[in-house]
């Protein structure tokens, strides 16, 4: 009587409960209660213990977690590589930039004194220099002219002995 009573409202609350579940959901009910009750011995087809449901969800929320543990630590070591890499690759370039040579007055000198390689020739880097100053705002050759030598005169710290012509420039 007053048991029935109380298993009833059990029965009808699962009842609406399963009533207000999306079709999709239903299915899943079914295969819930055949998969948590007993397949074997005298308990066959009663529902398994509260007890062991839990343990079987604890198990299952402990597998998912320790594998997005896995994947988070995987990640983080991923991480940490490539701020080691960043870290080497910064110390490498600081390393090469300190050992990289000074160099002094006299040796600019010399190198852009090797771009006129005598007097009376030229290098080509150097006829590159005085054409591209010629094709600057379309200025004349006389004046790219005059621009070079004012350039390497600055750059040398004097004039050159014999320098470039027009003619060269124009050939």
């Amino acid at each position: 009587s007053q048991r029935q009573s109380v298993i009833e409202k059990k029965f009808n609350t699962i009842i609406d409960k399963i009533k207000s579940l999306p079709d999709n959901e239903i299915l899943k009910i079914e295969s819930l209660i055949n998969i948590m009750t007993y397949s074997k011995g005298k308990v066959k087809g009663e529902i398994i213990s509260p007890y062991l449901q839990k343990k079987a969800i604890e198990f299952l929320e402990t597998t998912s977690l320790t594998n997005s543990n896995n994947q988070l630590k995987s990640f983080y070591m991923k991480i940490i590589k490539a701020k080691k890499a960043k870290q080497d690759y910064i110390s490498k370039i600081r390393s090469v930039a300190q050992k990289s040579k000074k160099i002094t007055k006299d040796q600019f000198k010399k190198a852009v004194n090797k771009m006129i390689k005598n007097n009376n020739e030229y290098s080509t880097e150097f006829v590159k220099l005085a054409t591209s100053i010629s094709n600057i705002e379309t200025i004349s050759l006389s004046a790219a002219t005059e621009y070079t030598k004012k350039i390497i005169t600055f750059l040398i710290g004097k004039p050159p002995n014999h320098w470039i012509s027009t003619g060269t420039l124009s050939r």
